[in-house]
């Protein structure tokens, strides 16, 4: 320590001449510490930018799906569904709900039709057999009001 400051010295002696290397220490300190704060910001403002990076590309990735599943949860049914033209997964997943949908929606027809089908032909013979049952029920009805 010299003037405050600290120092290394080195010496050498060789024969009849004396060798010295002084080094100050504060200088490589000073160095070294701008060093460790610059590395600090930078790596700081990597994670801040990989952030960024992937958030702004998952979001882009991620914004067809997302319209897809809130196309599907409205039940968005006069248009097609988004992405049903694209060729990654997103369309595949497309597809196959818009052919779920068409399968589910014929099976719904063919049940509904069945029904109607159903109704009427029970309807018929409910009908015949009531028709046949009051007959007598009138006939009764007569019978008891004359005697």
């Amino acid at each position: 320590m010299r003037d405050a400051r600290r120092r290394h010295t080195l010496l050498r002696l060789n024969h009849t001449q004396r060798h010295a290397v002084v080094d100050d220490q504060n200088d490589f300190e000073s160095i070294e510490s701008s060093t460790y704060f610059a590395l600090t910001v930078i790596f700081l403002g990597g994670i801040a930018l990989a952030l960024l990076i992937g958030r702004a590309s998952a979001s882009r990735v991620i914004l067809p799906l997302t319209n897809l599943a809130s196309a599907v949860e409205v039940g968005q049914q006069d248009e097609a569904l988004p992405g049903l033209d694209s060729r990654d997964e997103i369309g595949v997943l497309a597809r196959a709900i818009e052919d779920r949908t068409n399968q589910l929606s014929l099976a719904l027809q063919r049940e509904r039709w069945f029904t109607a089908d159903v109704s009427h032909e029970l309807r018929t013979p409910l009908t015949i057999m009531l028709g046949a049952a009051e007959v007598p029920a009138r006939r009764l009805k007569i019978s008891r009001n004359c005697c």
